[in-house]
């Protein structure tokens, strides 16, 4: 039986096949279709390993071979001031996470480092509908607009995006910057309720809301860069 390289799996409601992804320091990614039959993975993978493996030796001979992940002993949230330690358990039937005060278990089958990463994501935006939804929901009444929903994910490029129905989606990792930060995030996405572009209608009204957003709009693209590394 051929041996695969260690892979990280997404599950993508919009997926209607598997796609498979080898990116530079990262290494191969599987995205699925929700409620894919994680078991037919090892086959499907063999039978592109040699596409696998031809993509992985570029990669690296281009030295942007996959960086070992390293897991986090405890996550600091600071939208909300909290630092929350992670604890790994192995043996479990079924894979997941529980709070139990304030730690976070990671209970997986084996000692998978892929696998506990993806636990933590999902944890990750489970405390963002905990915590983002409700504030931004206390803004929006705060100034008068009413989106129509939310969205907790986690992109790589957006902190936030408003959709013309009033759909706010807002990247869970808002936690982990300071504060003010993350609010004038919120305030930008609830502005773009009003004002669906950025137009001088559109920062004006902001600056009402937040006077020193365009010092906070700098910041935010400079947070990027303090995230932690073992995030997607």
């Amino acid at each position: 039986m051929s041996e695969l390289p260690p892979y990280r799996v997404r599950e993508n409601p919009r997926a209607r096949r598997v796609i498979l992804k080898v990116i530079p320091r990262v290494g191969l990614t599987v995205t699925v279709p929700k409620g894919f039959d994680h078991s037919r993975l090892p086959g499907l993978l063999r039978s592109r390993k040699e596409w696998i493996d031809t993509a992985l030796r570029d990669m690296e001979a281009r030295g942007k071979g996959p960086q070992p992940p390293v897991l986090p002993d405890a996550v600091d949230l600071a939208a909300v001031e909290r630092r929350v330690s992670v604890a790994y358990e192995t043996g479990a039937e079924k894979h997941g996470w529980r709070e139990e005060g304030d730690s976070v278990v990671i209970a997986t089958c084996d000692s998978c480092v892929y696998d506990r990463l993806v636990l933590i994501e999902d944890w990750l935006k489970a405390r963002g509908r905990r915590h983002l939804t409700p504030w931004c929901t206390e803004l929006a009444a705060q100034f008068g607009v009413y989106p129509k929903s939310f969205q907790i994910r986690l992109q790589k490029s957006r902190w936030g995006s408003c959709s013309r129905r009033g759909t706010l989606s807002l990247n869970a990792k808002l936690l982990l910057i300071p504060r003010s930060a993350a609010r004038y995030v919120l305030l930008h996405e609830l502005c773009h309720l009003v004002h669906p572009d950025h137009s001088p209608r559109f920062w004006t009204l902001l600056q009402e809301w937040e006077p020193e957003a365009r010092s906070q709009d700098r910041y935010i693209d400079a947070c990027w860069r303090d995230l932690p590394a073992w995030l997607p």
